[in-house]
Formats: C-alpha cells, structure tokens, sequence
C-alpha cells in the first residue's frame, strides 16, 4: 500500500468517515502531487540527456555512495564530467521567506 493510501485509510478510521472507492482514486493522485511539491525524487542519470537543463541548486548521490549537494550547476558540472561521479540528482526546493504578520 503506498504511503498516500495508508494516510487516508487513517484519515478514515480517525474521523470515523468512509470515502466512497470511486473517489479515492483521485484523493490519493492529489496527496502524492501535493506531496512531490516538497520532496522531490531522485532523477536518475543514464545519458546527457537526463542532466539539469536549468542552474538550479541540487543534490547529488555520487556513485560511492556519498550525497553532496551543488550550488551552481554550471559551476560545478565537474561533478557530472568527464567521470560521471552523480549517479543521480534532486532539485533542492528553496523555502519561501516567512510572511510578515
């Protein structure tokens, strides 16, 4: 059961509802989307064609295993080239400034 599934079956059993099977479908695509928000996923590098196509900072998963994350990509495509160190990399998602009251 993947985990949006598990919260909304405990969603149910807390507020003591039962959500009708044809709805659920779409509650759940929604968690998940809602969730992708704030987590992204590792992207996995096979090719060039899978590399950042933006200047973004980013997390990297080198191929021995340690995590590392790059502040310009531009600057430090090093990392990607010529060896391929990155097996993968995550967009690392910039926090919004706090709202002034």
């Amino acid at each position: 059961m993947k985990k949006a599934e598990e919260i909304l079956k405990s969603m149910e059993d807390e507020l003591r509802i039962t959500i009708p099977d044809y709805i659920k479908p779409n509650i759940v695509d929604a968690m998940e989307k809602y969730a992708s928000q704030f987590q992204p996923e590792w992207i996995k590098i096979e090719s060039e064609e899978d590399l950042p196509k933006d200047s973004s900072n980013y997390w990297i998963f080198r191929s021995d295993g340690r995590v590392s994350s790059i502040d310009h990509y531009e600057a430090d495509k090093k990392y990607f080239f010529p060896d391929l160190t990155a097996s993968h990399y995550m967009p690392i998602i910039k926090p919004e400034p706090p709202k002034e009251d």
